[in-house]
């Protein structure tokens, strides 16, 4: 092949043309082509233009829509990464269909454009040109013309591939919801494959299985039929959400994705949902490491493999504890293959979601070392002299594991006039690990759970062991100031504060008028370093581990109640304390191994305590 001598031959076409004519265009088309191959890019530009020159009149309009059409394909294919080539190429071709009113091969020039914006992160310079090609298609009164549905579609899938990116889930949704209900198009099926692919992704931010499910299997439908290599990808989706939603349904089971069960790419996805099925941590576990490339490489599903985690450690939890009326938490620990404080967290999850009827039985600042507890007294002791404003804190000399809270409601907030009942768990390694927040109070927020969890930075990425309490107390009271829909885990508060902000408050205002009253005062007092040294000295006796034999005449130690917290016993059904899924513990002790204590008989009455010992524990709190 000798590209230099085509290339003088193909000028000498143009040069002999004394009119621009057909053969001069097809002259220029094939020299744009070698000057790309030689890599002479601005040669190659120069002969776009000057072949540009030829679509008014040289040739048809189809014609030369037809070849512009093949050119862009070809130069778009092979410098995909060449972003400031394409650019110009693009912008160049605009001009002068803008001049030849050519609006098909306008608006398809356009939306190649905003690939490459897309692909390069300018999501601004994108926006512009989506905006432009909406009044495109839209009525002189401003409203879509569904004549041109199937642009209209084009544009949406390009606008909710932006907002999946800068997840703007507002948006997202808006735009969703308008792509689903033009029935007046005949889209390619990439098209929808889009539109529904980036549809389950808004699902899967909401946590909404199911929906994520069903939208990734149209998704896949859609790329399979236009032989898009995404079918791959939104196969593996659709596993991801099946897994989450817990459905026992095998995907590969339908004839639709069979096909695509032994694919190299998909064998791994396979594998872990037959693992996942099983409940087979282990397995589960090394075929994730193992198909790191084909899994965990992949951002999006990476971010939910925590949730599958949970799930598969939920499941084996669940049936592990249910023969037991009492199981220990080191024994669930070596089962799970996870740390005991990750336990204690799963625990307390699904006891608040009333999935255990039980509770867990510790031994009280046991779990702290001592230096951590010598920080707490003095943190403790300063809140109590000095309260931030609107929130006062409780002091429990026997438990620092376990802080509750009193927070008013912010004045010009629907959660005026309330108090609100929270409490911060310490786990055995704090300050290294943030503590847990749930709201005792119940309250319409974004950001608080119906059981009563907090999602805010400050106790999860944004922790670290140099904050101390009052400011994790003082970012909670400011969430009932600002809340942050876009992260909700009340997903009806969070929609409602999105889109109706009046009807968001009146539902705010009426959950603290019924349940917010202030109650009885916290117990507040002097917390001294002496104090703590006498909790952690002292030596107690754990009721799980008391010898019957030893039993004063009382006939039973000492029970109080104390909140959820680790290295412990879970009590399971039964009301042996005045209230039901309340954590209780004894008194405390180092003898008392940690345990899930679980009563499958209901009644058990609380046990008389020894009074010399009430009493003297009392006198030694006052001297104090």
């Amino acid at each position: 092949m000798d590209p230099e001598g085509a290339l003088e031959g193909f000028t000498e076409v143009v040069r002999m043309e004394p009119e621009k004519a057909e053969w001069g265009f097809k002259a220029l088309k094939q020299t744009v082509k070698i000057h790309y191959r030689l890599g002479r890019y601005k040669e190659m530009m120069d002969a776009y233009r000057e072949m540009l020159t030829y679509i008014i009149s040289a040739v048809t309009r189809n014609y030369s829509e037809k070849c512009i059409n093949n050119i862009m394909d070809f130069v778009s294919g092979s410098a995909s990464q060449n972003f400031e080539l394409l650019r110009e190429f693009y912008e160049t071709t605009l001009k002068v269909l803008e001049e030849a009113k050519n609006e098909r091969l306008w608006f398809k020039t356009n939306l190649k454009l905003c690939k490459i914006w897309f692909d390069m992160g300018e999501y601004g310079k994108m926006n512009k040109i989506l905006k432009e090609l909406h009044r495109s298609c839209q009525r002189a009164d401003g409203t879509d013309d569904q004549k041109k549905g199937t642009q209209l579609l084009e544009v949406y899938a390009v606008e909710i591939q932006m907002y999946t990116e800068t997840k703007n889930n507002k948006k997202l949704k808006e735009l969703y919801g308008k792509a689903l209900t033009i029935k007046s198009a005949i889209p390619h099926p990439r098209i929808m494959g889009i539109i529904r692919e980036c549809g389950g992704k808004m699902h899967m931010a909401q946590r909404q299985w199911a929906d994520a499910a069903t939208d990734f299997f149209e998704a896949f439908k859609n790329y399979d039929e236009a032989g898009n290599h995404r079918r791959i990808q939104c196969l593996k989706y659709l596993v991801l959400a099946n897994m989450l939603m817990e459905s026992q349904v095998n995907p590969f089971d339908g004839q639709e994705a069979k096909p695509y069960k032994n694919d190299p790419e998909i064998l791994a996805m396979t594998n872990l949902i037959a693992a996942y099925q099983r409940n087979e941590i282990l397995e589960f576990e090394k075929i994730l490491k193992s198909n790191r490339r084909t899994i965990m490489d992949d951002p999006f599903i990476r971010n939910y493999i925590e949730d599958l985690l949970k799930n598969i450690r939920t499941q084996v939890l669940l049936k592990l504890i249910k023969p037991y009326t009492r199981i220990r938490i080191p024994f669930i620990s070596k089962e799970l293959h996870v740390p005991e404080s990750d336990v204690e967290t799963l625990l307390v999850s699904l006891i608040l979601d009333n999935r255990i009827q039980g509770h867990i039985d510790q031994a009280t600042n046991e779990n702290l070392p001592p230096n951590v507890i010598k920080q707490l007294a003095k943190e403790l002791k300063n809140l109590d002299e000095t309260p931030p404003e609107g929130i006062k804190v409780g002091v429990n000399d026997d438990d620092f594991s376990t802080i509750f809270a009193d927070i008013e409601g912010p004045a010009g907030t629907p959660y005026e006039n309330g108090v609100f009942r929270m409490k911060l768990i310490l786990t055995h390694d704090f300050p290294h690990s943030p503590p847990k927040g749930y709201f005792l109070t119940k309250i319409f927020h974004p950001n608080i759970a119906s059981n009563g969890e907090i999602c805010v930075n400050a106790l999860k990425k944004d922790w670290s062991p140099s904050l101390g309490l009052r400011h994790v107390l003082m970012v909670v009271r400011c969430l009932l100031i600002e809340p942050f829909p876009e992260s909700a885990l009340n997903e009806q508060a969070g929609k409602m504060l999105l889109d109706n902000y009046d009807e968001y408050a009146r539902h705010a205002r009426l959950y603290t008028s019924i349940h917010a009253k202030p109650k009885t005062k916290l117990k507040t007092g002097a917390i001294s370093e002496s104090t703590t040294a006498l909790n952690v000295g002292q030596t107690h006796t754990s009721l799980c581990n008391v010898d019957q034999k030893t039993l004063t005449s009382g006939g039973a130690p000492l029970q109080q109640p104390s909140p959820l917290a680790p290295t412990a016993n879970i009590v399971k059904g039964g009301n042996s304390l005045d209230q039901p899924l309340t954590a209780e513990t004894a008194v405390s002790g180092s003898a008392a191994p940690p345990s899930l204590t679980m009563k499958k008989e209901a009644g058990l009455a609380k046990l008389p305590a020894d009074k010399k010992k009430i009493d003297a524990r009392k006198k030694s709190l006052k001297r104090l």
